[in-house]
């Protein structure tokens, strides 16, 4: 029975429907942070998020000692149930321009029905997960690096597991009143998954991706951001664009916009946030014509 839900998985990671167009491993490709995915994954200019997850400029330019988010997506699949993608992540900055980053991803998946050798019809709900640890440090008044171990397990029926690694340099500067930035980074790079008793070996989604982003005033309590993001995939060889737009109202309240293109589904992408003094809470929305890829999200940070 366990070479045949081996046959579906592989089916389902080729698929180009399935997993957005990637392959094993899905939540790799999916975007914890709600607030720049509500801007079409784009990064912020003047980020407050998980920084393990996007970038730890917030972390170490602040005086915050040590910040912590959760985040909770849906995405309901007709007639078998729905995917949840679950992620905690926690920022510590143990001296000024360094900090240490821990977390936890999980997506589990709809119900996949599967034969057994017997014809014997039944359901599994495959499940991934990672635990990750980070490092943060400030190389440069403007210049930032990061890099991020995992370990990463998955279950469809049988497990597997893989140790990965990505790395991220990050840019911020100033000209004139108009802030910018630019991160590059290059994700999920390890050792690839073997599903026993299966011979083969399946591959990580390794991809780079590169951001830019500006924010300015439009007047006074009232600013604007613009985002666009792009990247790639390897394996697959599948590009993603994401732009973005944010509006914030005296550094609390946070309305957000995006569009993001893939190689076979859009997303319009929206999304609302507040800022309390040590509090943040998020709602995010990616919509899809194919009504199966649609997600919904709600975020809680905390700052101390």
């Amino acid at each position: 029975m366990k070479r045949y839900i081996i046959a579906l998985f592989l089916g389902l990671a080729t698929s180009p429907v399935v997993a957005q167009q990637t392959a094993s491993l899905p939540f790799l490709q999916a975007n914890p942070d709600l607030r720049s995915s509500a801007m079409g994954d784009a990064v912020l200019a003047h980020g407050r998020g998980m920084s393990l997850y996007t970038e730890p400029y917030s972390l170490l330019s602040s005086n915050t000692k040590l910040e912590a988010n959760y985040a909770l997506s849906l995405r309901p699949v007709e007639d078998y149930g729905s995917s949840a993608f679950q992620t905690l992540a926690l920022g510590y900055q143990i001296a000024q321009g360094h900090a240490i980053m821990a977390g936890f991803r999980s997506m589990s998946g709809p119900r996949v029905p599967f034969a057994s050798q017997t014809g014997e019809l039944g359901y599994i709900r495959p499940q991934d997960y990672s635990l990750d640890l980070g490092y943060a440090v400030a190389l440069s008044p403007r210049l930032q690096g990061s890099v991020r171990l995992s370990y990463l397990n998955s279950y469809v029926g049988t497990e597997a597991d893989a140790v990965a690694g990505s790395i991220a340099l990050s840019w911020r500067d100033k000209f004139s009143s108009w802030g910018y930035s630019l991160t590059g980074s290059l994700n999920n790079f390890g050792t690839k998954l073997q599903y026993k008793p299966s011979v083969d070996k399946v591959q990580l989604p390794t991809d780079v991706r590169l951001a830019a982003g500006v924010d300015f005033a439009l007047a006074e309590e009232h600013d604007l951001s613009l985002g666009v993001g792009l990247s790639r995939v390897f394996m697959s060889e599948t590009n993603t664009l994401g732009l973005g737009v944010g509006y914030r109202w005296r550094n609390a309240l946070h309305l957000r916009a995006g569009f993001v293109h893939e190689e076979y589904n859009n997303y319009l992408t929206c999304g609302v946030g507040y800022d309390f003094s040590k509090l943040s809470l998020d709602l995010s929305y990616r919509h899809s014509k194919n009504k199966d890829m649609s997600w919904i999200g709600a975020g809680l940070g905390f700052r101390l």
